[in-house]
């Protein structure tokens, strides 16, 4: 393993401390990983719902609320469709309660058995059955542009939430969104399913607020030095910015019918300023006494929901806001608006605090769909985890509990490696309404009983995983010989679907190549997982071959398809002819690991927690927080398991300074006497977590790679 510490700019590293009241250590971790721009570095030190985007942004979302209004207003019957994986199962009950909480008839649906991803007229047939007059899909849908076709043709409409590639052609749905179609206007494309469904539900409760569709303005003036009046006013509508306008205005030289801004504002609009008369001074002061602009007071409505700004001027308030820190180039006007919004979700609380309660399912689902964990995902999975520990959610707050994670502050890791699982399991097992009934759950009884059943099938899923691994690894190593040690390819009709990603994961740790399992889900159509690590990148790998798949997706380690049972052959031997020169491209690359700092044993203290805390929550595109220890003694090794020492875990006691740590490392136990030994000075890499058992709390340190002091090389880049 190559390690390598990537050089910053010490001058970023002072500004961030300087201007964001962080530590030098902090400063310098956000420096090396090129956090280093205000707007970015809002999602890793501001999170609070003020810094989510507005719903309205996405191209769409007035059709979107509309149609669901017309369906409450008319009675009509709602089928929410998403898919059986946990962002899938997470955005169809968000979007559910969503449509509930409006007293709208909803039934959710979700892909049957062995059905493959997405909308299928099986499923719109279905919908027509139960009478629905719309259909909403969430998570899926934004290739599915036969069946959007096939249900209009039966008098329903189509509403398209999603976050995967759309293709050439968009579904002919009333609305479509998706931050990933190219005409969306919504600025950040890495929301999952869960995430798009959770901007639908803020939007409709909007929605059945006054402010729906109304469009007013706000306006703020100053008195420059030079004695012009500077105006500023923005067109707001669904509190997004629609247009702004901006003058500086010689008082006696321009005559009103000249001016721009007075035009803007002459517009038979609401406007809005904080101080009504002394904004009327300076526009008269500006176009003369005769003008008379109407404007109306916000200080008081403002002071009664907020009543930190009291007998604050905007400028102070402007200089004062902790958002603005973030930005370079805020102004009092845009002050003014970020207060307004903040009004409004004070006032209506659905909008505000009542919506974190929303924001626990996010969480669970964007980090299970792997999404990268930058910009607002972080914010939203950061609100998300608090919420998860506070639940309200009875099904939730069951399943917290027999997992034994209830009542403490929870972590992506409890995600990923508790909660997520579990979800998947019902998907995995054809059974992925299970884990909605749970998340759906009306009282702690049905919760109770919901949450064990899907314990079971997390055990029954383990169980085949078990059975089936005992089953396919021979298969892996002949795979393995055959490919000369590039790939492992596995064909088998009877391995579970469900359970193949599981698998592909478990071969890959095994052999260390790319691994690809293939299972029939019928007799026409087969699907598969590829897994794989360091530079090999599943999606680009599978695009080689996009001629023969049906559908295809993924992530860089992690991605699956679709392809006709009768071209799986095909599928095999164009892998085979192309795999010496696939991995051409990788011999000699050493996998790699990024050091984000180097600890000596002053650093190794309690308050080092608050560092890894504030970089949670970690996922793709932010690893965990990876430091360098050098120069420790290794005075202790135990086995793990005894049994098989040469792939054992070990636990390790290392002296450094004047402590003792305790570490794991994970599958190291051939390293002992090659690597390192007891007694010996270590230069070693490890990633710190809380660890709880028995009530209590620790630090755990994990070590990644380790080294007889002085034999590995750090290369700066």
């Amino acid at each position: 393993m190559k390690w390598i510490r990537d050089k910053f700019k010490a001058q970023d590293a002072l500004k961030i401390q300087e201007a964001f009241s962080v530590t030098a250590l902090e400063a310098q971790i956000l420096a090396r990983r090129g956090v280093t721009e205000p707007e970015d570095l809002r999602y890793w030190l501001l999170n609070d719902l003020a810094s989510l985007r507005n719903p309205f942004l996405f191209d769409g979302m007035v059709d979107f609320c509309d149609r669901v209004l017309e369906a409450k207003a008319e009675e009509q019957t709602v089928v929410v469709f998403g898919d059986r994986d946990a962002d899938g199962i997470t955005a169809s009950v968000i979007m559910t309660q969503a449509l509930q909480e409006l007293g709208t008839k909803t039934i959710v649906q979700l892909p049957l058995s062995d059905e493959s991803y997405g909308l299928s007229r099986r499923a719109i047939d279905e919908a027509k059955g139960y009478g629905a007059k719309l259909i909403i899909t969430v998570d899926c849908g934004i290739t599915s542009l036969e069946e959007t076709d096939y249900a209009n043709s039966l008098g329903i409409d189509m509403l398209i939430t999603d976050h995967h590639l759309p293709g050439s052609w968009l579904p002919d749905a009333v609305a479509v969104l998706d931050p990933k179609v190219n005409e969306c206007e919504y600025p950040f494309a890495d929301l999952a399913g869960c995430g798009v469904a959770a901007k639908c539900a803020w939007a409709l409760r909007f929605a059945m607020t006054d402010l729906y569709k109304q469009t007013f303005l706000l306006i703020h003036c100053t008195l420059c030095k030079n004695e012009t009046i500077l105006i500023e006013a923005a067109k707001l509508e669904n509190l997004k910015v629609i247009s702004r306008a901006r003058e500086e205005v010689i008082p006696g030289v321009l005559i009103p019918e000249q001016s721009k801004i007075f035009a803007y504002l002459c517009c038979d609009l609401p406007i809005y300023a904080l101080d009504a008369d002394e904004e009327k001074g300076l526009l008269r002061k500006a176009f003369g006494k005769g003008i008379d602009i109407e404007l109306v007071e916000l200080r008081g409505q403002f002071e009664s929901r907020m009543p930190f700004i009291k007998s604050k001027s905007l400028f102070a308030l402007c200089t004062l806001s902790k958002a603005n820190r973030f930005t370079t180039k805020a102004t009092e006007l845009d002050t003014l608006v970020a207060m307004f919004s903040s009004f409004v979700s004070l006032y209506y609380p659905g909008l505000g605090q009542e919506y974190l309660e929303v924001l626990d399912l996010v969480a669970i689902g964007t980090q299970c769909d792997l999404m990268a964990m930058k910009d607002e995902n972080r914010t939203l999975v950061k609100l998300g985890l608090k919420s998860i520990a506070a639940t309200r959610r009875d099904g939730l707050a069951a399943l917290l509990g027999l997992l034994g994670i209830s009542g403490r502050e929870l972590g992506t890791q409890d995600i990923g490696w508790k909660i997520g699982p579990v979800l998947n399991s019902a998907g995995r097992l054809a059974q992925a309404e299970k884990a909605a009934e749970l998340l759906l759950a009306s009282s702690p009884a049905d919760a109770q009983k919901a949450a064990a059943t899907l314990m079971s099938l997390n055990d029954e899923r383990h169980d085949l995983v078990e059975s089936t691994w005992a089953r396919v690894m021979p298969m892996a190593r002949e795979s393995f010989e055959q490919f000369e040690g590039r790939f492992v390819i596995i064909n088998d009709p009877d391995i579970n679907r469900g359970i193949a990603g599981i698998l592909a994961t478990r071969i890959l740790g095994a052999f260390k190549v790319p691994t690809i399992i293939i299972c029939n889900g019928n007799e026409e159509t087969a699907s598969g997982s590829v897994r794989s690590q360091g530079a090999f990148n599943c999606r680009d790998f599978l695009s080689r071959y996009e001629d023969i798949f049906i559908g295809f997706g993924g992530h860089l380690h992690a991605a699956g398809f679709s392809l006709p049972s009768s071209r799986i052959e095909e599928l095999c031997i164009r892998i085979s002819e192309d795999s010496a020169d696939i991995m051409a491209s990788f011999e000699g690359a050493e996998e790699t690991i990024s050091i984000d700092a180097t600890l000596g044993p002053e650093d190794l203290k309690a308050s080092i927690m608050k560092t890894v805390d504030l970089f949670e929550p970690y996922g793709e595109e932010n690893p965990q927080l990876c430091f360098l220890a050098q120069n420790a003694r290794l005075t202790k090794i135990d086995y793990m398991r005894s049994s098989d020492k040469s792939n054992s875990n070990l636990r390790l006691t290392l002296e450094y300074g004047s402590l003792n740590w305790t570490a794991v490392y994970w599958a190291a136990g051939d390293q002992v006497g090659r690597a390192f030994d007891i007694g010996d000075r270590v230069d070693f890499l490890f990633t710190l977590s809380r660890n709880f058992f028995n009530g209590s709390e620790s630090v755990r340190m994990t070590v990644v790679d380790m080294a007889r002091t002085g034999t590995k090389r750090i290369y700066e880049e």
